[in-house]
């Protein structure tokens, strides 16, 4: 009993030694677990919140790529939208036609009328703008309601209304109304003008408007290489103005780099991209009219010319005289005709003596007809038709029936308002003289800004003779100076021949000088003859010296309280001068006038026209 008891007691002891220790391990292990839990559920939150970053990178950077899409539709993304052609051919009036000339629209500034029209199915051009851009040949007289072109052998004619124009006579049709009036100014057919000035065109509508291109246009043409929008700039963003289709051949305007500016085949000006052209190829526009032939006549020499003032019948008697003073005087251009009303009627005083002196000694007569003596209306007699179609006639009517050899024009002073008129009274009196077999020259001052409306160089397609007035170069509207120094000489002559050839220019020098006085009233002068000048000079016990600077010898002297200056014209001034006629190889020497001469220049003149 005693050992069970001690065996059961220590048994008890075991039992709860044993629960103790499996309560410790439980709560030990209790413990393990939920370290192991707690681990466990940071290790997921770490792993949630691991993969939850790139999901946010990923979602942040597809809202960086949208965003920039969006940003690139926005600017860069090709528009599909259409514009107007309105909105580059601009049109102030319904009828009014859009000009576009060797690839370049032009717009009419407020002040101007429209360029181009659209009336009655046919399309026109503005009178100006003809001038000032295709052709100035063509002449209208608002007065009496007459356009006139000159051909190089022709006169062409017509009307107002006119369907018809007329050619030496022969009437021609023509498709259309040919002259449309508005307001001062007046429009031609287009169709019309292409008989005469060498152009091609195109017309379009929707807008209305002309593309022409001259002949000897040069253009860079290329071919779509695709169908390829036509915008207004160069820039995917801009309007559309045309859907240009592949193969289709266009003008390159200008070049941008990315970017071209084209004209098309629908006559669309616009942009498309360089890369989207092939096959560039220079073309020039073909010409399409035969030349002009001038036919000139000229002596067989270098021409030898003096003008001889006449103003009275009496004047005339005294021609032997004076050419018996002469040697090698080839032509003599009398002042026989003189305008004498606005109408194109002159006066007339011509001599059959005088010609027959003059052919008998092998001279031609070249008889002057000038503006000078008689104060006239020149726009009337130059711009109105009828009154110059009356002064050729009259002209051409006093010549032949004297026996004549040539007309010289000296038409002075003219104002600029009778520009057009005037070269067109050369040009038909240059046919008409041509068809008379007629010579015709035609006086002229050194050029200069307020005087290059006298127009040269068609002159010198009409004229045979183009005479250059190297002289007055001070006078007394100027300060001091000499009538004609080597370097004003030397400047008009190199200026004309810019417009004037050679062969055709003849070179007018002084057969006189100034004597210029100044004192306390101001500064005066008056003309001397060469022939008189050494005698003058004598007389006042002065003499001159030679100025390198003027090529001329100067004479200055004081006569009481008046300062006497000479710029004095003699052989050896004229010698200096006609070097450069013969160094420009010119078609010869003229001077004024006959009688002013000293003897002694004659066989120095011969040196520089035999």
């Amino acid at each position: 009993m005693q050992a069970t008891g001690e065996s059961f007691y220590y048994a008890t002891l075991s039992l709860q030694a044993i629960e103790c220790y499996n309560e410790k391990s439980l709560e030990t292990k209790s413990e393990g677990h939920m370290e192991r839990d707690i681990q466990k559920k940071r290790k997921q939150r770490r792993r949630k919140k691991s993969s939850a970053a790139p999901l946010l990178v990923i979602f942040a950077m597809l809202l960086v790529i949208a965003a920039g899409v969006a940003v690139w539709v926005i600017r860069y993304a090709p528009t599909t939208e259409h514009g107007s052609l309105s909105s580059y051919y601009t049109q102030r009036t319904e009828d009014e036609a859009c000009v576009v000339l060797n690839g370049q629209y032009l717009e009419p500034t407020e002040e101007e009328s429209v360029y181009g029209r659209f009336i009655d199915g046919n399309f026109y051009l503005e009178y100006s703008f003809i001038k000032d851009h295709l052709d100035d040949g063509y002449v209208y007289d608002g007065t009496e309601g007459v356009l006139r072109y000159a051909t190089d052998s022709q006169i062409v004619t017509t009307t107002l209304g006119a369907t018809t124009y007329d050619v030496e006579g022969q009437q021609m049709p023509a498709v259309g109304t040919i002259l449309q009036p508005e307001g001062d100014t007046v429009y031609i057919l287009v169709d019309f003008l292409t008989n005469y000035t060498d152009i091609t065109y195109f017309v379009y509508t929707d807008p209305y408007r002309i593309v022409v291109e001259t002949a000897g246009y040069e253009k860079t043409e290329a071919t779509l290489r695709r169908n390829a929008a036509v915008r207004r700039f160069g820039g995917p963003k801009s309007l559309i103005l045309e859907d240009g289709v592949q193969g289709e051949k266009v003008s390159v305007l200008e070049d941008y780099g990315k970017w071209v500016c084209v004209l098309t085949e629908r006559g669309t000006i616009g942009c498309v991209m360089d890369r989207q052209l092939k096959d560039k190829t220079t073309a020039t526009t073909p010409t399409k009219l035969e030349g002009r032939t001038y036919i000139h006549k000229h002596l067989d020499g270098k021409v030898n010319l003096v003008w001889h003032q006449v103003t009275n019948q009496t004047a005339n008697a005294r021609l032997p005289e004076l050419l018996d003073a002469t040697s090698g005087v080839n032509v003599v251009s009398p002042t026989w005709f003189q305008l004498s009303d606005d109408f194109g009627n002159i006066n007339n005083l011509t001599a059959s003596d005088y010609i027959a002196t003059c052919h008998s000694r092998g001279i031609q007569v070249w008889a002057l007809v000038s503006n000078i003596e008689v104060k006239v209306d020149e726009e009337s007699v130059l711009n109105v038709t009828s009154h110059r179609d009356n002064l050729v006639n009259n002209l051409i009517s006093a010549c032949t029936s004297a026996g004549i050899d040539g007309i010289n024009v000296d038409f002075e002073a003219l104002s600029g308002s009778c520009k057009n008129g005037y070269i067109q009274f050369i040009r038909e009196l240059s046919i008409a003289c041509e068809r008379a077999d007629l010579y015709l020259s035609v006086d002229n001052y050194p050029p200069a800004d307020h005087n290059m409306f006298y127009n040269r160089s068609v002159q010198a397609d009409y004229a045979d003779y183009v005479i250059l007035m190297a002289y007055d170069e001070h006078n007394a509207t100027t300060e001091p100076g000499s009538t004609a120094s080597l370097p004003f000489v030397q400047e008009a002559v190199a200026k004309t021949l810019e417009e004037v050839p050679a062969d055709q220019l003849v070179m007018a020098l002084p057969f006189y000088t100034r004597v210029w006085t100044q004192d306390a009233s101001g500064i005066g002068c008056s003309a001397q003859a060469m022939k008189k000048t050494s005698e003058y000079l004598a007389e006042h016990g002065a003499s001159a010296s030679w100025d390198n600077g003027t090529a001329q010898n100067y004479a200055e002297f004081m006569d009481g309280d008046t300062k006497v200056m000479i710029w004095v014209e003699d052989v050896a001034s004229l010698n200096e001068k006609m070097k450069v006629g013969q160094q420009n190889h010119l078609a010869g020497l003229g001077f004024w006038k006959l009688g002013l001469e000293s003897p002694e220049v004659w066989p120095t003149i011969a040196q520089y026209t035999n």
